[in-house]
């Protein structure tokens, strides 16, 4: 039990576009009022009537301010307008935190005992090491200001002279970044919760962001609470944290390590990131993805509780499969055309209890409705499998083959296979759909990387009845899907009586598909994630043909271009496609070529293959340099001497290049000058660490 009497104020921020309040919030708050005397939160924006009342069980002190400045506009406004500084003064101390993060996953005591113990005027739970794009800053989601620093006029100063913050950039420039720089210039001593220095080491060219980087570390060594929101909607591929750093292990261990210590639902974690966040970056972030065994043990789950819809046509390679299924205790519904597909699984082998079905196309929804409705309160999941996305553009049989031989593997397996998918259901009750991985072979390689189009999906009138616009559009790249899945029959039965009630035409056969490929929406609107299951035979399969694909296009990129990691490669990919044409006409119409920069963007051109003949790298008098950067020289502007036929490529962001630009007017060089295009992925020169 803590005894932590500190004479402590509380301010908490919260933001939420939809007007919300999730448990995740009370139960942070609740962990954290026995370390405050007094806490007032600060809603940007309105709340509802349900968030409004589960606030009032925490504190009275609830202020409603207009959506303007962020957080640090909000902490401005309750400090400088309603709490005063006059009452301020009659604490010790003052907590300003947000609610982007999860909390606390054990206990907040180890933090306010350890912090209470250092010599400090102010501290905060995390630090960044900074880059040359970015200045060394303490993260702002959680920060304490102790009683020296509390009372000071320096204080007053800072919060009555903050300027309004107009956009989440200016939030970390002119507030996070500048915050502990503020009040240590000024003489104040600065705390960090997490020890750093042995993370800060090296010539790291990126900006370490602990939590960013090493979530599993810090909670397991560390003691830290806390985990933040917004690592379950990182871009992989592109953010400044994905896999050029490392692999996903530190977060899905992190994950790994909340759930079985078990002091932390993560239902409070799914139910606010599932409502908040794109399914597909959660999917990525969380490594949704389940490799499971076909071994024999002792079976763990009924059989009973299981239903198993096929609707197949008269194939051999059906036969061979179906074997997978004798002498099974599942309730098997097999819809076919074909009369000698039924009879095949009507025989003593098979002990379903469902009457086989002929069916037309038109009808195979109906049918399936109807026995689900028939069967929901009899049995508790229930997994799909087709074939009929064979006959769509006249599929070879190899190709279609090979797909159903996935199927069957991923949704059926073999031995025991199917008690694991079970066990998955029972473990974490916030799974709602079981998809298998999309193929990889034939044309289906080209469908990978396809943007989420609202204007191409066939079922409009389900989308709209069941509100899943903002739910497809907020990612760029689709939700995993399949049109081969498990799930839980009673989730099945409400999706199924959507489609009944709208009597949507398009629900025939032919369009299954584009119903598959929005199911996963669907259950993250009603609090279910979908997550990809594959047998250990096919990841075997799988791993052995990407790996070949990907090491036969990694050395087809080389041909053109030289890099080191998988960012490097798209930046220069990025940066190739636009510009190929320009450099190589730019190269060839100049006798000698100078690229002006040192940083990231100069380093990155300088590796194309159109750039061999670059003459040096160029940067400003008043830059620190080295002599040589990937091998050629470095040197200062003043030391050039132009020729009229030199030509001078601005490896520089937007800011550099306006500042270069003019300093070339004020030298009288008029030489003819290149500006890369990037499409913005070296603009702005700062990164996402905040708040």
């Amino acid at each position: 039990m803590n005894t932590d009497n500190k004479n402590r104020l509380g301010i908490f921020h919260i933001f939420d576009k939809e007007g919300m309040i999730d448990e995740y919030i009370i139960y942070m708050l609740e962990g954290i009022s026995a370390h405050l005397k007094d806490l007032y939160i600060v809603y940007n924006g309105d709340v509802n009537q349900s968030g409004m009342e589960k606030l009032m069980t925490i504190t009275q002190n609830v202020i409603i301010h207009e959506n303007v400045g962020f957080d640090a506009g909000g902490y401005q406004y309750a400090l400088t307008n309603w709490i005063g500084w006059e009452k301020v003064r009659k604490y010790d101390e003052l907590l300003l935190f947000n609610d982007s993060f999860f909390g606390p996953i054990d206990t907040f005591d180890i933090v306010f005992e350890r912090m209470e113990e250092k010599k400090v005027d102010f501290w905060t739970l995390t630090n960044t090491k900074g880059n040359e794009y970015s200045s060394a800053h303490i993260q702002s989601y959680f920060i304490a200001i102790k009683r020296k620093l509390l009372h000071s006029v320096d204080f007053v100063n800072y919060w009555e002279n903050l300027p309004v913050i107009t956009s989440f950039k200016d939030a970390v420039t002119i507030y996070e970044e500048n915050f502990a720089e503020y009040f240590e210039c000024r003489g104040y001593i600065l705390g960090v919760f997490i020890n750093n220095e042995e993370y800060f080491w090296g010539k790291e060219q990126y900006n370490l962001s602990p939590y960013h980087d090493l979530q599993y570390e810090l909670m397991s060594f560390q003691d830290y609470p806390v985990l933040k929101k917004k690592l379950f909607a990182l871009e992989l591929n592109s953010d400044s944290f994905g896999i050029e750093r490392q692999g996903r292990e530190q977060f899905t261990q992190v994950l790994e390590y909340i759930k079985m210590r078990k002091n932390y639902k993560m239902k409070l974690i799914w139910e606010n990131i599932l409502r908040c966040y794109p399914l597909r970056n959660i999917q990525e972030n969380c490594c949704l993805r389940v490799i499971l065994p076909n071994v024999k043990n002792e079976r763990i789950y009924s059989e009973e509780k299981i239903v198993v819809f096929l609707v197949l046509k008269d194939r051999h390679s059906n036969y061979e499969n179906l074997k997978r299924l004798r002498n099974k205790n599942f309730h098997i519904i097999l819809i076919s055309d074909s009369d000698r597909m039924l009879k095949k699984i009507d025989c003593k082998e098979f002990l379903s209890k469902e009457v086989h079905l002929k069916f037309s196309t038109k009808d195979v929804i109906n049918v399936i409705h109807e026995r689900i409705t028939d069967l929901e309160k009899q049995y508790k999941y229930c997994c799909f499998i087709s074939d009929f996305y064979w006959e769509k553009g006249e599929i070879p049989y190899t190709i279609g083959a090979s797909k159903l031989w996935e199927d069957w593997e991923n949704i059926i397996g073999r031995d025991n296979y199917i008690d694991y998918v079970i066990r998955l259901f029972e473990e974490n009750q916030e799974c709602g759909l079981l998809v298998t991985p999309r193929p990889i072979h034939a044309h289906y390689f080209g469908e990978r990387g396809e943007l989420v189009r609202l204007d191409q999906i066939k079922c409009k009138k389900f989308v709209n009845k069941s509100e899943l616009k903002e739910y497809i559009c907020r990612s760029k790249k689709k939700a995993w899907w399949s049109n081969s899945f498990w799930t839980r029959v009673s989730l099945l039965k409400e999706v199924l009586d959507v489609i009944d009630d709208i009597k949507e035409d398009i629900f025939s056969w032919e369009y299954f598909d584009s119903l598959c490929e929005i199911l996963p929406y669907w259950y993250q609107k009603h609090g279910y994630y979908t997550e990809v299951i594959c047998s250990d035979i096919v990841a075997r399969n799988r791993c052995t043909i990407q790996e070949s694909c990907m090491e036969t296009m990694i050395g087809q990129f080389k041909r053109i271009i030289d890099f080191q990691n998988y960012r490097e490669l798209q930046i220069m990919l990025e940066l190739y496609f636009r510009n190929i044409d320009n450099i190589q006409n730019f190269m060839k119409n100049h006798k000698r070529v100078y690229i002006y920069g040192a940083g990231e963007k100069a380093k990155t051109l300088s590796h194309l293959h159109c750039m061999d003949n670059i003459n040096c790298f160029i940067i400003s008098d008043d830059q620190k340099k080295s002599n040589e950067l990937n091998g050629r020289i470095v040197k200062y502007l003043s030391d050039i001497r132009f020729d009229m036929n030199d030509g001078i490529i601005l490896g520089l962001n937007e800011k550099n290049t306006r500042q270069v630009t003019e300093t070339f007017k004020i030298m009288g060089i008029k030489n003819d000058v290149l500006r890369i295009e990037d499409g913005g992925m070296f603009d702005g020169g700062w990164l996402d660490f905040s708040i």
